[in-house]
């Protein structure tokens, strides 16, 4: 159980740091197609940062071979 835990720890860093490179690119566009202003509410950006962290922290959890899959192949 405890490799369990430590392969999902392990993954979902991975998951996190993928999304922060895919984030690099992501905020500069929404930025360039969407001025940011002050008092705006800026949903948008905010809606796209959680949504790319969200996706793919869920799809490196949860990828074909990944720790959770394996323990529930057992």
């Amino acid at each position: 159980m405890v490799k369990l835990l430590l392969g999902v720890i392990l993954e979902a860093i991975a998951g996190i740091s993928l999304s922060g490179l895919i984030l690099a690119v992501a905020v500069p566009l929404v930025h360039r197609y969407r001025p940011l202003q002050a008092g705006d509410g800026d949903i948008v950006p905010m809606a796209v940062i959680v949504a790319v962290i969200l996706c793919v922290t869920a799809a490196v959890l949860f990828r074909p071979g990944s720790a959770i899959n394996r323990w529930i192949r057992r």
